[in-house]
């Protein structure tokens, strides 16, 4: 995930804004990918009947994103408290790195304006959606090109279980947790190993 702090070293430097303000936008984008996200995996519940465990992960990585996404509101609408632990920082860690701390959380809470902005997050979700049906459609291209017995809906499976492969494991290049994702997503529909591994290698 290196790509992420990349991104918000960039823009802070071209459009000369703190990089921690940049950084918080970048976060809550990824909350709201997550959501979108989600939003799949309701539709692959109803459709297939996966294992207990399975819907157990599902719920407990709403529950995570839903409580950092309230951390991240919570901080953005009472920034005295941020500014409290900023504070600490400063009085507690040793000088520089303290100093640096102290002023990267104040800029943080200044990025999260964005949780504000109606129509600003408005597109974010609307791109969310979009990635996301786009990755459905070559999914179900590539699924079409191997002449799969699988049903309508096993294109949405697979996107959800490689999307939550590359974001458990997320490998260089996704090499290799974008296979397991897929063998396993193909697992579920009776297709062999070896033919769901070819899958993935077209697919990636």
């Amino acid at each position: 995930r290196l790509g992420e702090f990349i991104r918000a070293w960039a823009i802070g430097r071209s459009e000369r804004i703190s990089r921690s303000a940049a950084f918080a936008t970048v976060v809550v984008e990824r909350i709201v990918d997550v959501f979108a996200l989600l939003f799949f995996f309701c539709l692959a519940l109803l459709l297939h009947p996966f294992t207990e465990t399975v819907r157990r992960a599902g719920w407990m990585l709403l529950g995570v994103n839903a409580i950092l996404l309230f951390v991240l509101v919570l901080a953005e609408r009472h920034p005295e408290r941020v500014s409290a632990v900023s504070g600490w920082a400063l009085g507690h860690l040793p000088g520089k790195i303290g100093r640096r701390v102290h002023v990267l959380l104040d800029n943080f809470v200044v990025g999260l304006g964005v949780l504000r902005q109606g129509p600003a997050m408005g597109g974010v979700i609307a791109y969310s959606l979009l990635m996301y049906g786009l990755t459905l459609a070559s999914i179900q291209a590539a699924l079409m090109a191997f002449s799969f017995h699988v049903p309508w809906y096993a294109s949405i499976v697979l996107l959800v279980s490689t999307s939550l492969g590359i974001i458990v494991a997320p490998t260089p290049g996704y090499v290799g947790a974008m296979q397991v994702a897929c063998v396993w997503g193909l697992s579920l529909f009776g297709v062999d190993k070896s033919r769901a591994f070819s899958f993935s290698l077209y697919y990636h």
